[in-house]
Formats: C-alpha cells, sequence, structure tokens
C-alpha cells in the first residue's frame, strides 16, 4: 500500500503522520527514537522526492536531519503538557540506527510556522506563546539548517 502512494509522487512531497518515525528524546528514564513499527513498514519505501516527515504525538517541537533520509519534524507543542526536550543544536547524533547531522529541540508551548520562499526553500519557525521565534530552519530539499 505505502508503495502505490509514494510511487505516485513526482516532485517535493511530504509524508505527514501522527507518530514520528524518528525522535531523539529521553522520558520515563528511558531514550525514545521514534516508532519501530512504522520505521519497519517504510523501510526502502520512502522515495528521493519525500524531503518532510512532519509529525505530532511527542509534546515539543524537534527537527532532525537524518544524513540517510527525509527530514523529520514534529510540532506537537500545541497541545496538552509539553514533554522535556533539550534546547540546544545537538550534531552527529545516532537517532535509531541512522546518523543525523542536526537534532533541534525545544519543549516552549508553541506552534510551527512553515513559509515557503520565492526560491522553493521553505522556512519554520517554532514560535513560543509569546509569539517569539524559538527555532528557525531553512529546508532546501533533504537539507536542514538551524539557528
Amino acid at each position: 500500500m505505502a508503495r502505490e502512494v509514494f510511487g505516485k509522487t513526482s516532485s517535493e512531497a511530504w509524508f505527514l503522520t501522527h507518530r514520528p518515525l524518528w525522535v531523539n528524546m529521553h522520558a520515563f528514564g528511558e531514550l525514545i527514537d521514534g516508532d519501530d513499527t512504522q520505521r519497519a513498514a517504510l523501510s526502502g519505501v520512502i522515495p528521493e522526492t519525500v524531503n518532510l516527515l512532519l509529525s505530532g504525538h511527542i509534546h515539543a517541537f524537534q527537527a532532525i536531519d537524518l544524513l540517510d533520509g527525509p527530514v523529520q519534524v514534529i510540532s506537537g507543542n500545541g497541545g496538552t503538557q509539553l514533554d522535556p526536550m533539550p534546547t540546544d543544536i545537538a550534531t552527529n547524533v545516532e537517532v535509531a540506527g541512522s546518523l543525523a547531522s542536526i537534532v533541534v529541540s525545544n519543549s516552549d508551548f508553541g506552534f510551527l510556522m512553515l513559509t515557503r520562499k520565492t526560491d522553493g526553500v521553505w522556512s519554520m519557525d517554532a514560535i513560543d506563546a509569546e509569539g517569539k521565534t524559538r527555532n528557525r530552519c531553512r529546508l532546501i530539499g533533504r537539507t536542514l539548517s538551524c539557528v
């Protein structure tokens, strides 16, 4: 089924799913790295045209630039009690067996605003309850850069 759906993408595409395939957080005394079942089901199926996996479920913001796959963004920080997340930018992090060049996180209540620029670049702003940008990232194809 997934292979058929992904087979219909011929240009830039995003995959939206409630549970993130990849996440990098510590909770309940353990490392949580995403949804094993979805990763197994979609292994080898996600085409190069899928640049972004956009998910919720985790009550925080996180952006992960995987070296061997699409960028995973989690925007679940507009819901209920927030999950604790680091507030720094980590580099060269292993996430569920894949290497991520960048992992950006915050656990502030807020929302994510995505804006397509004229050059095809996507601007992603994690905005807090005060209306301030907490994290600003740029998505160019499958490459993420954040400040």
